[in-house]
This record gives structure tokens, C-alpha cells and sequence, in this order.
């Protein structure tokens, strides 16, 4: 390929001694090969530096004390050579043709700043349970941003980026690759340990950068026992609220449209805390206090059911939350089990 893009490919890894192996292999195997590859050991106190100096000069590996991965992420940035730059987790893989896929949409379309593409999740059995950005969950709004074809499965995004990505994070930074240039100015937040991904996408659409599409299946995310998204402490809950709520203060006024689409993501996440707090922490104020605010965010009027929810004493909250409990595993897990089946099955044939 002429003219091919400088790569640099991040990888930040913490106690991944299990995993890191097959993430470098999967990068090693890419049929278009990146100038660098750099390995962030985030205070690992398990065997990962060892696993990845088994590669020798293939592989660049930076120690640094544990900071989470947005600050892992950004050191990588730091210690990049190169004009792009790609992460990969280092419990996830990426398919041979995923560089040579987005390389060639930069060659097609040299404004682009961020490339991303499709992706499959699997589960701790290797099953495949859901296939990226073009899954009911996430899909891009066709209202806001309209995939133009440039050629072989690529395409860039017109219209409003930035509220789509309110409404839906159709992205995953498993598949990113982005200009380095960027990324000096505009780096992962690294106030929050979940999230900072959607933010760092939200900043880059907010300040105009344009976004291309392969559309096409070229990393894998597995969901592991011991990964963040799997296994959510009580401070990745918090950040999941502080995170989904940030872009209110973080972008000023948003549009009564854009705080409409924004909403749906503060309802869950400060839902989520509250249970925390109520079931974990045994602080029903505090509980309270987070549903009563989660309710107020929402536009025009406040959000009545999670209002009612704050003002329910504790015992009641239990009932209520009892019976809610009861009456979706008696009349609803079965129907939702057997259609998600029969959609994944349809969306994968």
C-alpha cells in the first residue's frame, strides 16, 4: 500500500499477564504491520512485563505506577511516534485486516481525523453476543449523521456527530484509530475510570473533527470476570453518573434536543448509583439524594418516577423494588431472552 500512515499501537495492561500475549500477537499478525508497538504496564503485580518482554524488541514496554487506563492511554499518546495512533485493551484482539482496512480509508479520504469500525462481543465462553456499532443498542441516528460511501465498506460521517454520540457511544476504542495530532490536544480524562473513552469521543466531535467508518467486523471485545465493564466496583458505578453527566457543564448549554438524547444515559447511570448506595453502602440518603437529583436532570419536567423513587421510605423502596422484581422474571425474562436470541441470531447470519 503507497503512502501507508504511520502507526503506532497502544496497549495499556494492568495484571493482564493472562491476556497481553494474544493482544500482541493479534497486532504482530496485522497484515499491514504499525511502525511501533507500546505496552503501558500500569503497576501490574502480576507477571504482564515478563509476558511482554518475551517479545523483545517487537514490543516497547513503558512501566508506570497504577493510574487507570485513561492515564495509561495517555502516556501511550506521549510515547508515540507516529502520525496515527490505535489502542487495543490488552484482554481484546483485533482481526489481520483491521489496519489495512482504515489505512486504506485515509488514503480514500485524507480529512479524516478518527477511523473506527465494527466489532464483535463475546463472553467468557467465546460466544458472540452482540456486533458493534450496528446493534439496536448502538447504532448510529441516521437523523444526525449519515454515513456517505466512500468505496469498499468505508464511509464517512456528515451531520451532527456530537449529538449522535450523546445519545449512544457507537463507538469502542478497541477499534479506534486516531490522529496523533489530536490526541496532543485533546487526550483521555483521566478524572474518570469509566467513560473516558465517550468523553474523549464527545470532545473530538464537539471540536469538529471529521469521523470515517469501516463497516466491517475487525476487533474483538471479550468480557471477562475481572475486566471493569464486567465486574463494576462501587467507584466505576460513581464514574458512570460523573461521566454521563459531565457533558452538561463540559460543552455549555447544550440544545433542549441535545439534553433530551443526553438524558436516557444520567436516568441509568444515576439509577444505578442509587441501588449502590442503598444496597452496598446502607446510605438510603444518599441513595435518595442521587435519584432525586438524576430526576431533575431531565428536561422540561422532572423525571416522576425517579422522583417518586427518592421520596419512598426505605422499606417501601424494598417492596416496590420486590415486586417490580417478581413481576419481570414471572412475565417478561422469557419473552426478552427468546426475542434478543432470535434478533442476535438474524443480525449474525
Amino acid at each position: 500500500m503507497t503512502n501507508t500512515p504511520s502507526i503506532s499501537v497502544v496497549i495499556p495492561a494492568y495484571n493482564a499477564a493472562a491476556t497481553v500475549g494474544d493482544a500482541i500477537r493479534s497486532v504482530l499478525d496485522q497484515s499491514l504491520q504499525p511502525n511501533e508497538i507500546i505496552v503501558i504496564d500500569d503497576g501490574s503485580s502480576d507477571d504482564t512485563a515478563r509476558q511482554v518482554q518475551a517479545f523483545s524488541t517487537m514490543v516497547r514496554l513503558v512501566h508506570q505506577p497504577n493510574a487507570g487506563p485513561a492515564a495509561a492511554r495517555n502516556r501511550g499518546i506521549a510515547e508515540a511516534n507516529s502520525d496515527w495512533v490505535a489502542f487495543l485493551d490488552a484482554d481484546d484482539c483485533w482481526y489481520p485486516e483491521k489496519l489495512a482496512r482504515q489505512a486504506m480509508l485515509i488514503l480514500r479520504s485524507p480529512d479524516v481525523d478518527i477511523v473506527f469500525c465494527d466489532w464483535y462481543e463475546k463472553d467468557r465462553c467465546g460466544t458472540v453476543t452482540d456486533r458493534g456499532s450496528t446493534s439496536p443498542a448502538s447504532r448510529m441516528n441516521p437523523k444526525d449523521c449519515r454515513p456517505v460511501e466512500i468505496g469498499e465498506g468505508g464511509s464517512v460521517l456528515t451531520g451532527d456527530v456530537f449529538s449522535a454520540l450523546l445519545s449512544t457511544y457507537f463507538l469502542h476504542t478497541n477499534t479506534l484509530l486516531i490522529r496523533s495530532s489530536l490526541l496532543q490536544q485533546n487526550g483521555f480524562d483521566t478524572a474518570f475510570r469509566w467513560g473516558e473513552d465517550w468523553l474523549l469521543a464527545l470532545d473530538l466531535a464537539y471540536h469538529g473533527a471529521t469521523f470515517g467508518y469501516v463497516d466491517e467486523v475487525l476487533t474483538e471485545y471479550r468480557n471477562r470476570e475481572n475486566s471493569i465493564c464486567t465486574n463494576a466496583n462501587f467507584r466505576t458505578v460513581a464514574d458512570r453518573y460523573a461521566s454521563s453527566t459531565a457533558p452538561l457543564m463540559r460543552y455549555g448549554p447544550l440544545t433542549l434536543k441535545q439534553r433530551i438524547r443526553l438524558y436516557p444515559r444520567i436516568r441509568m447511570a444515576g439509577r444505578n448509583l442509587g441501588i449502590r448506595f442503598h444496597d452496598e453502602k446502607r446510605d438510603s440518603a444518599s441513595a435518595r439524594s442521587i435519584w432525586r437529583e438524576t430526576a431533575m436532570w431531565q428536561p422540561i419536567v422532572p423525571h416522576l418516577p425517579t422522583l417518586v423513587q427518592s421520596i419512598l421510605p426505605p422499606g417501601t423502596l424494598d417492596v416496590a423494588r420486590s415486586t417490580k422484581a417478581f413481576l419481570i422474571r414471572t412475565f417478561f425474562d422469557n419473552k426478552v431472552t427468546t426475542t434478543k436470541s432470535f434478533e442476535l441470531q438474524s443480525k449474525l447470519k
